[in-house]
């Protein structure tokens, strides 16, 4: 905000989006479902590998996601590490950030502003 100091601060949002996105996707793969089965997605924090991407009440098929996926070690140990390491992950791997899942992330946000969420789920924004 100190670099941009003409523009209101309500005007600025972080894209924890990209880490609730990331966070569906490593839900799903674990539970073998795709991305759009993962509901009830929180990430407390910021964009940042302080984040904490929040796997208790997230749901699978409607299901709590800790049942779907029974393997406590994975969601206590490596999921969250995984989620808030994903962005530097790529980096190191490609030299750079994705691009497009930055895009997605972006839109997805950006709908979940000024469309009604789905009855029972919710949205990170920060």
């Amino acid at each position: 905000m100190e670099n941009a100091p003409s523009i209101p601060r309500k005007n600025f949002h972080a894209l924890t989006r990209l880490d609730e996105n990331r966070a569906k996707c490593q839900l799903a793969l674990k539970a073998n479902k795709f991305y759009t089965s993962v509901t009830n997605v929180t990430i407390w924090g910021n964009h940042s590998t302080t984040q904490v991407p929040d796997f208790v009440n997230a749901k699978i098929d409607g299901k709590p996601a800790v049942e779907v996926i029974g393997d406590m070690d994975y969601l206590k140990n490596s999921f969250t590490p995984l989620v808030q390491t994903r962005g530097g992950a790529l980096i190191k791997k490609w030299g750079r950030s994705s691009a497009a899942s930055t895009a997605v992330s972006i839109a997805d946000a950006i709908k979940a502003l000024v469309t009604p969420t789905a009855e029972g789920d919710w949205f990170s924004s920060a």
